[in-house]
């Protein structure tokens, strides 16, 4: 019983000496992005969005490296594609990746991080003759830089852009025909010579930890 009690004192030790090492800080707020892409399969595209913006950093305080965390749900309002094929919610790039930073002063700290970037898009369209759904997933490599501003001493003001370029992106097509036969294909396959490029600054509220 004594060593279980031990073992139990010294892993809460632990975690609390791993905690006390990091500082960790996450904020919510608004974004806008604006993205181009290209490739054989689909239409030479410009997307403008805006939307909501999710950022995560945890950094070991003694050697000043960690990882990071953005992902962000946003909504086309501009764009260049005909007008019967729209762009509906747009998953925006999710980065993960390594991060550092610098401290500024008492309330300012530079941050970024870089590492592989997922992005996924969905289109639809419907008219008299067919309905089709269709989603892009792209796959390539990103980065996050901004600026944190302490409020207090567990509240912050985040602010910053991420940068994606994307090399590879898998398409996935269903066609449904208006007709009493609702008959339907599905057409999938990898998107060749595809290239996409996208920066989304965004503002954010959040709290840090030490």
């Amino acid at each position: 019983m004594k060593r279980i009690i031990f073992c139990v004192m010294l892993l809460a030790g632990v975690t609390a000496i791993g905690f006390a090492e990091h500082e960790t800080w996450f904020s919510v707020g608004g974004a806008f992005g604006s993205y181009n892409m290209d490739g054989n399969e689909i239409e030479k595209s410009h997307l403008a969005s805006a939307g909501v913006n999710l950022s995560f950093y945890s950094i070991f305080r003694q050697r000043n490296i960690g990882l990071f965390f953005n992902w962000g749900v946003l909504f086309p309002i501009v764009n260049n594609i005909r007008d019967d094929y729209k762009p509906d919610n747009q998953l925006d790039f999710v980065l993960v990746g390594v991060a550092s930073s610098f401290t500024i002063n008492d309330y300012l700290k530079l941050y970024f991080g870089i590492g592989p970037s997922v992005g996924l898009l969905l289109f639809s369209s419907d008219d008299n003759e067919i309905k089709a759904g269709s989603f892009i997933l792209g796959l390539g490599v990103g980065g996050d830089v901004g600026i944190k501003f302490n409020l207090t001493d567990y509240m912050c003001i985040t602010t910053g852009t991420t940068v994606a370029y994307q090399f590879a992106a898998y398409n996935d097509l269903m066609v449904t025909v208006n007709d009493p036969s609702h008959a339907k294909r599905d057409i999938h396959s990898w998107v060749t010579n595809y290239s996409s490029i996208g920066f989304k600054p965004y503002l954010g509220f959040g709290f840090h930890f030490y």
